[in-house]
């Protein structure tokens, strides 16, 4: 009787499906409260007045309450737990787990509910809620972004309220070909047209051997060991843990001193000029990054594999030059514009929060004097072209003149690598870095992320290093020799310029202005050169 009442409560909107999936119920007794029962029963207070449909705190001796016990998605804070004590007891890790729930460690309070993370069931599924993305539902389930979007059949990473995901795939990424199969067997089991597996496996006919490996995707990607659905026991998938990168442990302002005077660019000529001169921006902006370097010190270590290592994150452009302005359109249809500079800075920030905690000494060519990592709260709002980035160095603002402004001349491209020059000092050339950061702006050059390096270089470990981090930066990535100048007697045993989106592509143009994809870019290439330095 009582799970009939609760079925109709449940169609009258009433109580959350979520807390329906199992309960019982408890009476009140004089001088109970919420908070004890709620300690009692180890659910949070927000969990049981929700389930209760209560908009009070007091409690009524002899009601009856429905206490639901199915929470193995949740940890209920107790008193006297720390964040890290929690993530040891659930194993989970202590910065994906801030990063999951949104919040600092300091922030956390007894009786606070905590999404957990785990690994999907096989054929779990996920209905998206109000404020999902890809990248929160990747990092609760311990699935990478791009699986997901392989799995679902995705084309872009919007997501809808109420859109069903599914968590594993309802088929291997590949297969090993037994005795008598047929390239039929395999369309029909899996529902994949024989042209689309021609395709992928670059068949001319319909033959197949024993013993051939068929992808059943159009890319096989590395994935985090859940539970595929796989019954080719004889061919496992290759499978890598995917590290998600945790957040700050604040969350940033859009700006942390002066204010944008408009909320979007609004036009491709439009540019806010500098907020000072150039030496008072870079006491503000040294500051600034002070501060930024504090928070990051805050965070656990990554790893050591970058212990000895001095890297240059060298943003594109920057200063008097925003790069390209290009035109794009909101989820509305309205006009937006893209500017390169304050994307790709953002994105060297996110690169040189994780180079850090990976051990690196790590270096900004230029600096904001007012924002550091920014996230984009809305579709129709885009970041404005400020023109008050400086040199990160003194001696270089010294003078005060409006010389000193970072241009994209032949002197503002040999600025940058005279810094690389005085921060690598007497470091082991082979330890020493420098990524440029940039966004190109050509039709011609495919949606991949280019990795270019000067033709010639010393040795040519320019030319190894792009070539290995192309495995990391996504399908299409590849390599480009190129005549660059600031890569052209570059001091670094290894410099390449990162083209890591083309604007000229809408949906990269639309995929830059998200935080959550600009952070997956960070990753890419964080895990490349980990990956890099980490090599035999």
């Amino acid at each position: 009787m009582l799970m009939y009442i609760l079925f109709i409560l449940f169609l009258l909107g009433f109580i959350p499906f979520i807390l329906l999936a199992d309960q019982k119920t408890h009476t009140v007794r004089q001088g109970e409260t919420l908070y004890a029962l709620a300690l009692d029963y180890k659910i949070s207070m927000e969990d049981l007045k929700a389930v209760n449909n209560l908009d009070r705190d007091m409690l009524m001796e002899g009601e009856t309450l429905i206490i639901p016990t199915d929470m193995k998605d949740r940890y209920l804070v107790m008193p006297g737990d720390t964040l890290s004590a929690i993530a040891l007891k659930t194993g989970n890790d202590m910065d994906a787990l801030a990063a999951l729930n949104r919040i600092n460690p300091e922030e956390l309070r007894s009786g606070m509910s905590l999404e957990l993370i785990r690994s999907p069931e096989k054929g779990e599924t996920w209905t998206v809620r109000e404020g999902d993305t890809l990248s929160w539902i990747s990092l609760k389930f311990n699935i990478s972004v791009e699986r997901l979007k392989q799995i679902n059949g995705l084309d872009s990473p919007l997501l809808k309220p109420g859109q069903i995901l599914d968590l594993t795939d309802k088929r291997p990424q590949t297969v090993t070909v037994g005795p008598g199969d047929t390239l039929w067997k395999y369309s029909s089991k899996y529902n994949i047209t024989m042209k689309s597996l021609q395709e992928w496996n670059n068949l001319e006919g319909e033959t197949l051997k024993t013993g051939q490996i068929l992808q059943l995707y159009p890319v096989v990607l590395e994935e985090e060991g859940v539970n595929s659905g796989s019954d080719n026991k004889d061919n496992p998938v290759h499978r890598e843990p995917e590290v998600r990168l945790a957040a700050l442990p604040f969350s940033p302002p859009l700006y942390y001193a002066l204010p944008t005077r408009k909320k979007t660019q609004p036009s491709p000529l439009y540019a806010e000029e500098d907020l000072d001169s150039p030496l008072s921006n870079y006491r503000e902006a040294s500051k600034l990054m002070n501060e930024f370097d504090r928070a990051i010190d805050a965070l656990p270590r990554l790893s050591r594999i970058l212990e000895g290592y001095r890297i240059v994150i060298d943003p594109g452009h920057g200063g008097i030059d925003p790069g390209a302005i290009v035109e794009n359109q909101d989820g509305r249809g309205n006009k937006v514009y893209v500017v390169e500079d304050e994307y790709c800075y953002d994105i060297a920030l996110r690169v040189y929060k994780d180079l850090k905690r990976h051990g690196a000494d790590v270096l900004m060519t230029v600096i904001s004097p007012n924002h550091t990592i920014r996230q984009s709260p809305d579709a129709s709002l885009t970041f404005v072209n400020e023109k008050n980035e400086v040199w990160n160095s003194l001696a270089y603002n010294k003078s005060n003149q409006d010389s000193c402004w970072p241009v994209g001349s032949r002197t503002g491209l040999n600025r940058r690598v005279e810094m690389a020059e005085n921060f690598f000092g007497s470091a082991e050339r082979e330890k020493t870095l420098f990524i440029s950061i940039h966004a190109d702006n050509q039709p011609y050059a495919g949606e991949g992320t280019i990795v270019a390096y000067h033709p010639g270089d010393s040795g040519k470990e320019s030319e190894r290093m792009a070539e290995y981090m192309t495995d990391y930066l996504g399908m299409g990535s590849y390599t480009h020799a190129q005549e660059l100048r600031v890569l052209d007697n570059n001091p670094a045993g290894a410099a390449v310029l990162i083209e890591i989106r083309n604007l000229a592509y809408p949906n990269n143009s639309w995929a830059i202005r998200n935080d959550d994809l600009r952070q997956d870019d960070a990753d890419r290439i964080v895990k490349a050169l980990t990956g890099y330095a980490s090599r035999p």
